[in-house]
């Protein structure tokens, strides 16, 4: 019987234990720093880019959610207004549907907070999760790198 399957055998000039990115030691290659967008001192600068994103996206979501609770609220009081029936199954379906609209545009409008939030929020941030500089990392380590470092600081004291 033939049997077709596919087979994946890493990237072209990887080798086992080596990272592209990283030293030994666990700080950043020149290349490294670039992709990670790496200051020296171990801070990564958030892109603009990712800024700009986080802003327009919640200017969109903003105006999304504003649309939505005001057709949800407008539709409650036009039900209020003709006096309609809730305990029919239309004026049951009609407020549902109206207090849905609202709530969702009330959710929405909270993502779009959260957006604004991210896009001001620390305009740095540390990589040493990253492997950035294990040296100044003083939680507890988690990566060969880390552990390495600890040791050295221990050993210097």
């Amino acid at each position: 019987m033939n049997k077709t399957y596919l087979v994946h055998h890493g990237i072209k000039g990887q080798r086992w234990g080596i990272r592209r990115y990283q030293n030994e030691d666990g700080s950043l290659t020149p290349a490294g720093r670039k992709k990670y967008d790496v200051n020296d001192d171990g801070t990564a600068r958030m892109k603009d880019s990712y800024r700009r994103s986080q802003n327009v996206k919640g200017i969109v979501k903003t105006a999304v959610a504003t649309s939505l609770v005001s057709r949800g609220a407008a539709k409650l009081n036009a039900a209020k207004k003709l006096g309609m029936d809730g305990s029919t199954k239309a004026g049951k379906k009609f407020m549902v549907g109206a207090v849905v609209q609202t709530l969702i545009g009330a959710a929405v409008a909270t993502s779009a907070s959260i957006n604004f939030v991210n896009s001001m929020k620390n305009k740095t941030f540390n990589s040493t999760g990253m492997g950035g500089t294990p040296e100044n990392f003083t939680g507890k380590a988690k990566t060969r790198a880390q552990v390495i470092a600890a040791q050295n600081r221990a050993n210097k004291k």
